[in-house]
Parts: structure tokens; sequence; C-alpha cells
């Protein structure tokens, strides 16, 4: 059990065994639930596509072929983690937070969004920020591959 606390350095860059469990178990349930809902979507879509709502669908095909690999590959993929916490949180702060202050949490599927949404707190608990920073270019001095001259 003490183990899952544990960093593995050979295997995941550092990251400690508890965030690679929670990375893989958030994109599992990416994979499946995304699966479920958009390649069906997809699969049985009849007639002509309205352009914006197929980009939307073709988005979210390629977000859960992606988490497919996150499963295997969970720190190679963080900036997939990163964008997800991102339109999460953008999305809870320009629709759901003027809903529910307006009183109108009511509209169709507005409650089941809403729940999906909330549930960035995953992600963010997953998130190994300190390793992101580090193997990300967030780190000091912002380098890109470029050696400091002697």
């Amino acid at each position: 059990m003490m183990s899952i606390f544990r960093t593995k350095p050979d295997r995941h860059d550092g990251v400690p065994a508890l965030n690679v469990f929670l990375l893989r178990a958030m994109f599992f349930l990416m994979a499946t639930f995304l699966a479920v809902d958009v390649w069906r979507a997809i699969l049985t879509h009849e007639g002509p596509w309205n352009p914006i709502e197929a980009s939307a669908w073709c988005f979210w095909l390629g977000f859960s072929l992606l988490a497919i690999v996150g499963i295997f590959k969970p720190t190679k993929l963080l900036p997939i983690v990163l964008l997800e916490i991102v339109y999460k949180l953008i999305w809870l702060v320009l629709v759901a937070v003027p809903v529910w202050f307006l009183g109108e949490p009511s509209a169709q599927g507005f409650g089941t969004v809403a729940f999906a949404f909330a549930l960035v707190l995953l992600p963010i608990v997953a998130m190994p920020w300190k390793h992101f920073v580090a193997s990300f270019g967030f780190g000091r001095g912002l380098s890109v591959g470029v050696e400091a001259k002697a």
C-alpha cells in the first residue's frame, strides 16, 4: 500500500506512484465515458454534419484516442491533462457561475454537464504539478533548449 506514495524514478520521471495511478484512472475514465458518447454519435450520425457540431465531435474523438494513449504513458500526456483543466475551469467560470447566479440551472442537460465539468478536481489533484513545471519549460529561466554560454 505504501508503494503508491513512493517515487519510481526509473519508470515515470520521478513522478510519485500515486500521481501515476490517479492519472491512469483519469485517462481510463476519459477514454471510457468519451468513447460511449462520442463513438456512438459519430458512427450513427446520418446526413450532412453541421460544421461547428462536427468539429466538437471530432475534438472529443481525438481526446478519447489520446486518453487511451495516456493510460499507458501518463506522464507524457500531461499537456492533455492541463488542457482538460483549463477548458473545464473556463466553462465553469464563463457558463456555470453566471447561470447559478441567475438562479436558472434547470436548463435541459445543464446539471449533467455542470457535474461533468465540476469533476475537474480529479485532474487538478492527479497532475504532478512540480514535474509538469520542470518538464515542460516553465522552470527557472524558461530556457527552451538553449544552453547558457560560459
